[in-house]
């Protein structure tokens, strides 16, 4: 989806917020139950975070983020931490997201998106 960039995700450029913005969520779902801390989800976690990349910011988007409401997760309170959920695997999942001015039809989108 290409739009404008929402109030609440301005903070997240330090440059400067671009006019448009192209958000792509990038999901992984994963074999562990992201709800429990373990060693393996530990090690699982940290394996599939080396997917990501991006340069630093102050502000980042953790995955347990209300603005991921916004981009169609639920984020649950468990009491003692919030879990990111994903409409069809549950909190089987490790959520980043792509935040870009390119066009949503441009030649890098569509390899992005497997088109």
């Amino acid at each position: 989806m290409c739009w404008p960039v929402p109030a609440d995700f301005e903070c997240l450029f330090p440059e400067g917020s671009p006019a448009r913005l192209t958000v792509l969520t990038v999901t992984q779902r994963t074999q562990n139950d992201m709800t429990v801390w373990s060693q393996e989800v530990e090690e699982e976690r940290e394996m599939l975070l080396e997917n990501f990349f991006g340069p630093y910011t102050s502000t980042p988007l953790f995955e347990t983020d209300g603005r991921y409401r916004l981009l169609g997760f639920s984020v649950d309170d468990l009491g003692c931490c919030k879990v990111i959920r994903h409409r069809l695997w549950g909190t089987h999942v490790l959520v980043g997201t792509i935040f870009t001015n390119a066009e949503p039809d441009s030649p890098i989108m569509r390899q992005l998106g497997g088109n």
